[in-house]
């Protein structure tokens, strides 16, 4: 149901933004298959008036049948009303007789005939022109993956998209060498709309975890993002290298003590301002000085004065 809701939001903003636009580029010709998208819109060529034309009447059948649903048209002398259906989403230019149809919707999808009646010799003619068949599709999403490790070391990929009509199947796409045998489908899933009709498909594959691969899926013209699965883990445990991280740490630590000790000690001595070495560590030991000689012992007594 909230599918449905945003549908129409969008289509309704796609009618306000396109109601007054010209129609440009219609087909030309009977019986011509126009190919048109949900919120889009078409036109159909009536191939040109004429003054002779009184009623221009455009009719949806769901076959060749000319007379199921009064689209639109033009009438020099009745007041025509829209069917409901096309009410507000529908209109017929005035001075070509194209019929523009916008925001379409998948029941939009049927062949539509205009219907002349035309003035001769006193009476109408009824004519039938300009045959077209109109088929409106809608593209699927972008499709979204998603991937889960199951306990047997195998991986569940799903591929999941919504919103497209008609129905298709889901293409799943894998690069790194994997085998056709090494993974398959396990799971498929198609749900349509009741009211808008739409189709939500959902696939899921299982895939053998031997090697790195990058997976994505397609639907019709929609294709996911790759997905990259089955990264090979380190061959060390995380434990293991967050024990060798703050081993190196401590090492390195103290390499960095043992050089920052080792340049303090080889340090040269500072000259200090009065002339006198600074000295580093400890001082050095003093020597005794030695006892003086016989020569010396005779000078000194000469020397000191007597008592």
């Amino acid at each position: 149901m909230a599918t449905a809701i945003l549908i129409c939001s969008c289509l309704l903003a796609l009618s306000v933004g396109s109601r007054h636009k010209i129609c440009e580029g219609a087909v030309q010709g009977p019986r011509k298959v126009i190919q048109a998208d949900v919120g889009g819109r078409v036109c159909l060529d009536s191939e040109g008036l004429s003054d002779k034309d009184v009623h221009l009447y455009w009719q949806k059948g769901p076959n060749t049948a000319t007379q199921d649903i009064f689209v639109n048209g033009l009438s020099k002398t009745r007041n025509l009303s829209v069917d409901e259906e096309f009410r507000n989403r529908s209109r017929v230019n005035k001075t070509t007789g194209n019929l523009e149809l916008w925001d379409l919707k998948l029941s939009d999808t049927a062949y539509y005939v205009l219907i002349r009646y035309e003035m001769g010799s006193g009476q109408l003619r009824r004519l039938r022109s300009s045959l077209y068949h109109l088929n409106v599709t809608a593209s699927f999403r972008k499709p979204t993956l998603t991937a889960q490790l199951r306990d047997d070391g195998l991986v569940e990929v799903t591929c999941a998209t919504s919103g497209g009509f008609p129905r298709r199947d889901i293409q799943w796409l894998v690069s790194g060498g994997l085998s056709s045998t090494d993974w398959e489908v396990i799971n498929r899933s198609e749900c349509q709309e009741p009211l808008s009709q739409l189709w939500d498909v959902k696939s899921t594959v299982v895939m053998n975890c031997t090697q790195l691969l990058n997976v994505s899926c397609e639907v019709g013209s929609a294709t996911s993002e790759y997905l990259e699965i089955c990264r090979q883990p380190s061959p060390f445990p995380l434990e293991v290298i967050i024990a060798i991280g703050v081993l190196g740490a401590l090492a390195l630590g103290m390499v960095v003590g043992c050089c920052v000790k080792i340049f303090k000690s080889a340090r040269p001595s500072r000259r200090q301002p009065d002339g006198e070495l600074e000295r580093s560590g400890t001082e050095s030991l003093r020597t005794t000085p030695e006892p003086p000689g016989p020569e010396e012992e005779t000078s000194l007594s000469l020397l000191t004065p007597p008592r």
